[in-house]
């Protein structure tokens, strides 16, 4: 019997040396795989970016075209504007459709990137990897997969704009700014004509005063009488005043103080009274 023919350490090393060949190869085709994977996810981020842009485009133009449909006395020119805004959207509408192919010819493109990562990572996984590398390969196709799950959702959300978007074209009315209510009264001007009325009877009564100051001649007291007179006051004979003519000469007096005090609360209540019952 012939002993088995076992394999030399030249031969085994080559062997190794193939597979870790094949190895790197596979990596190196993998990374340039992911590195195209991210420049077409940031040429699709674009291509949705330029389509946000044209959308907003088209609001812009269809929203002037409706403020141009208020105005009555320049028709003509509203005619020559609403042709060049209706044209505007279709060419916007145009361009936004052909970003759409564009966007999914990429979507295309990289659902076939995805396949041939597939395929790659099967040849990996058959290749003598470290759990290390595998992993982060892993990792980096669920990144993928995750960034080409959220550009579809984002997909989908841009045709549902698009979708009210042309669902809101038939609308022309939109409240922009609501109406502000005045917080104070324009009139009666209160503070001014408390300070009127009450700088006018100071006025009117100094000058009352004055006035019958001037008029009344008659003397006094002895004092009156050296002003006037310029002579020597020998004596004097002080006024005699019944107690009754006194006391009634007080009584007129309070009763004279009385009535004012009460005119003047009563003139005072009428006042606030008038001012909630027309504030309210």
């Amino acid at each position: 019997e012939e002993a088995p023919k076992e394999e030399s350490p030249d031969s085994f090393k080559s062997q190794l040396r193939g597979a870790m060949g094949e190895r790197t190869e596979l990596l190196l085709q993998v990374e340039a795989l992911n590195n195209q994977m991210t420049e077409k996810t940031t040429r699709i981020m674009t291509l949705m970016k330029e389509k946000d842009h044209l959308q907003q485009q088209s609001l812009d133009d269809q929203t002037k075209l409706e403020d141009m449909a208020a105005v009555e006395a320049e028709r003509d020119d509203f005619k020559l504007k609403q042709e060049g805004s209706a044209h505007r959207i279709q060419e916007l509408e145009t361009a936004l459709k052909a970003k759409e192919q564009e966007l999914e010819t990429y979507l295309k493109d990289t659902n076939s990137m995805n396949a041939s990562v597939k395929q790659f990572q099967s040849r990996l996984d058959a290749a003598p990897l470290s759990d290390q590398k595998y992993q982060e390969l892993t990792r980096d196709y669920e990144q993928a997969k995750q960034n080409y799950k959220e550009l579809g959702e984002k997909k989908e959300i841009s045709q549902r704009a698009t979708i009210v978007t042309g669902r809101k074209q038939g609308e022309t009315l939109e409240l922009l700014d609501p109406a502000n209510l005045p917080l104070t009264p324009s009139e009666p001007n209160r503070p001014l004509i408390v300070g009127g009325g009450t700088l006018l009877g100071l006025i009117l009564g100094v000058v009352l005063a004055a006035a019958r100051e001037l008029k009344d001649t008659a003397i006094k007291n002895l004092k009156d009488v050296r002003t006037y007179t310029q002579l020597t006051i020998l004596g004097s004979i002080p006024q005699l005043e019944n107690d009754l003519v006194v006391k009634r000469r007080k009584r007129l007096t309070l009763l004279a103080w009385s009535t004012a005090l009460f005119l003047g609360c009563a003139v005072m209540a009428g006042s606030v009274f008038y001012y909630f019952t027309t504030r309210a």
